[in-house]
């Protein structure tokens, strides 16, 4: 199992991601219960635009990593997720985020800790991959579209 920690600021925290402050508690618990956690995951929203969520987040990990060491569970796997740019139009390319993903995990995560490092870029890949053309048979002056509403 793995723990997931929420990335970047609180307009970021995904639905399945567990508060900093409650990860002590989820820890003890886990022991007590005999579930082995492997790691962290956390995962950066789509469309982030601040490379420096991911420097914030790998430090919050490594927290977690050395709380998880001092309760005794010996943790192996940190998942720093995608929400890694797919095309160049952004104001940060993916070589930006790269760099300084790659800066955080080495300050905290250096070689030398054994920890594997999991990323998904997905989003890096497959974003500008397709174009969807669509005929647009009429337009309604004056009226905005939405989403289910």
């Amino acid at each position: 199992m793995r723990l997931c920690i929420p990335a970047g600021d609180s307009s970021s925290i995904l639905k399945f991601s567990t508060s900093f402050e409650d990860c002590r508690h989820l820890l003890e618990l886990a022991k007590s219960l005999g579930v082995e956690v492997i790691g962290i995951s956390f995962h950066v929203v789509t469309g982030c635009q601040n490379p420096q969520i991911f420097t914030h987040s790998i430090a919050d990990a490594r927290l977690v990593f050395a709380m998880a060491e001092k309760l005794g569970c010996k943790m192996h796997v940190l998942d720093i997720g995608g929400g890694f740019p797919g095309t160049e139009d952004g104001i940060v390319c993916f070589e930006e985020f790269a760099d300084v993903t790659t800066s955080a995990l080495n300050k905290y995560f250096p070689e030398n800790c054994r920890v594997e490092v999991i990323t998904e870029p997905g989003r890096y890949y497959v974003e500008s991959a397709f174009l969807l053309p669509a005929r647009i048979i009429g337009k309604k002056d004056g009226v905005e579209a939405s989403c289910g509403k």
